[in-house]
């Protein structure tokens, strides 16, 4: 079932997330792991309890004011160190992401990223497999020349990103397709925009911080 938290913030986010996973360990007690960012991306994970993971310690070296955190709870995947999330990529632009749920269509998946798209997996974790398909979505078109394009891109390739992976919720949808209700249709169709337009506020808020610190 896994515990995911996501923050940004005008303060360093590792405390608060290291808060949010010790609140979520409920949703997962097998790993945890916190990736933020600062120029670079800093990461910190482990097997075991978050308490064990991280220590005052390691927690100053995750620096930035951006982050996200995962509590492990597998459902697919091995038991490994290299299974836990959050997982990242440095291209395009570097990112990092973390997942809650079961990719039903895996083993196609990790087909079309081997041999299509030629990227190497590194683990047996379906987060890594949707971690190139967007980065490779998102790569297609180029470099944005503005924010406003970089949302279009980002668009794009959510979208495209779910209509390649199939997940549980998916199946739900089609089995309660005769009885649902008409709004809750639209809300789920259109659950890409509204992840976009999280993204496109994070991004506005990002470049609202560089454009501040730079004067």
């Amino acid at each position: 079932m896994c515990g995911i938290a996501g923050i940004y913030s005008h303060k360093p986010a590792a405390p608060e997330l290291y808060e949010s996973v010790v609140h979520l360990q409920h949703r997962g007690t097998d790993a945890a792991g916190i990736m933020t960012y600062d120029k670079r991306m800093h990461k910190e994970k482990g097997l075991g309890l978050a308490r064990d993971v991280f220590t005052k310690d390691n927690i100053p070296l995750l620096t930035g004011n951006i982050g996200i955190s995962h509590n492990r709870y597998p459902t697919h995947g091995g038991f490994g160190h290299g299974e836990i999330q959050p997982v990242w990529t440095s291209v395009p632009y570097g990112i990092a992401i973390a997942h809650n749920g079961q990719i039903t269509n895996y083993d196609e998946l990790v087909e079309q990223v081997i041999k299509e798209e030629k990227r190497y997996l590194n683990t047996t974790s379906d987060t890594e497999v949707i971690l190139h398909i967007f980065a490779q979505e998102l790569n297609k078109n180029g470099n944005p020349k503005t924010s406003e394009e970089f949302f279009d891109h980002l668009c794009d390739a959510v979208s495209e990103l779910f209509r390649k992976v199939s997940v549980h919720w998916l199946e739900v949808r089609e089995l309660m397709k005769r009885d649902i209700h008409p709004e809750v249709e639209q809300i789920i169709s259109s659950h890409q925009r509204i992840l976009c337009s999280i993204l496109w506020d994070m991004n506005q808020r990002v470049m609202y911080y560089l454009e501040n610190l730079s004067m």
